[in-house]
């Protein structure tokens, strides 16, 4: 067959370059979610031991943190400001409003993913603070108080989950260039760290509770996206569908 007249699958192939099947996705989705459910475990369990290395890590880091937003011009005022905008309600708003927008463009199977996906988070990372119980960093003049259990940080769950949805949505199922996929990715990590950093330089988080927060986050997105979200497979010869 001549190489013009080859579909665009075919050239694709021919070209060498690797195409993702909606199995491929789904394990390399199931693989990420057990290892980060594995991290998330083991931070807990370095809490729980009170491992000397891991505490003296948390400390060090939530000292210096602190220390940074008092001697900087401004230092809190940034930084709450972060926070407040990226509050999980807010992060959680962002993805309804998300779910609502692929609905309307009947995307109906991403939509009732990002849906689940914030359900679950809403749920499950409030509820796991009192798994550990773990205080608060505890200052003489705090930058700010904030009330309940350090561990894991709720607004990390919340940036978490957000940047895993812009992931998963960017690189499956967009036909959008490379360049415009890895802009957009590259916003919401820059938006979700952001936040992450905020709740140790305002002081009220540890290093720990921000890594256990964002990867459970992540995490509970991944395990709804293998449930309802992936592509289905479609027989030989037809197209995948994407709703």
């Amino acid at each position: 067959m001549n190489r013009a007249m080859r579909p665009p699958s075919l050239r694709r192939q021919a070209a060498g370059t690797s195409i993702r099947t909606p199995s491929s996705w789904a394990r390399w989705g199931l693989t990420i979610a057990v290892l980060e459910f594995v991290v998330l475990f083991l931070l807990g369990l370095a809490i729980h031991l009170r491992l000397r290395a891991v505490l003296a890590v948390d400390t060090t880091i939530a000292a210096w943190g602190v220390s940074s937003t008092r001697h900087a011009h401004g230092g809190s005022a940034w930084w709450t400001a972060v926070a407040d905008w990226g509050q999980p309600n807010v992060l959680r708003t962002v993805l309804v409003l998300a779910a609502i927008a692929l609905l309307c463009r009947r995307r109906a199977r991403l939509a009732v993913w990002i849906l689940i996906t914030v359900v679950l988070e809403t749920l499950v990372a409030p509820a796991s603070k009192p798994i550990l119980d773990r205080p608060r960093p505890q200052w003489s003049h705090p930058l700010t108080l904030e009330a309940g259990s350090s561990f894991p940080s709720g607004h990390a769950a919340a940036a978490g989950m957000l940047v895993t949805v812009v992931i998963l949505l960017m690189f499956p199922w967009t036909g959008r260039s490379l360049t415009a996929r890895v802009t957009v990715v590259s916003l919401a990590t820059l938006c979700a760290s952001l936040i992450c950093l905020s709740r140790i330089f305002l002081g009220v988080h540890y290093l720990t509770d921000v890594l256990g927060g964002a990867i459970l986050g992540s995490a509970l997105c991944l395990v709804a996206y293998l449930v309802v979200g992936r592509p289905v497979s479609a027989p030989p010869g037809h197209k995948t569908p994407d709703v």
